[in-house]
């Protein structure tokens, strides 16, 4: 996953935090072209961003949290 986020803003931080893919910053037309080419070259896959999806967007573990929060 390639993002263009500003260091320190949530995006950024859940992204790097859970290393779901590349952080860059953002209307840096050349640094973007050399990025793509970057992880296109090297095998930068990234199967973080699903396990994060999983754990923390999945409506069925997000009702359990909130179910153990509350008992």
């Amino acid at each position: 996953m390639l993002v263009t986020s500003n260091s320190g803003t949530t995006l950024s931080d859940v992204v790097n935090e859970h290393q779901m893919g590349v952080v860059i910053v953002p209307e840096d037309e050349t640094l973007l072209a050399d990025t793509i080419v970057e992880i296109t070259a090297k095998d930068m896959l990234r199967v973080n961003a699903r396990a994060y999806a999983e754990q923390y967007l999945n409506k069925e573990n997000i009702l359990k949290k909130i179910m153990a929060d509350l008992g």
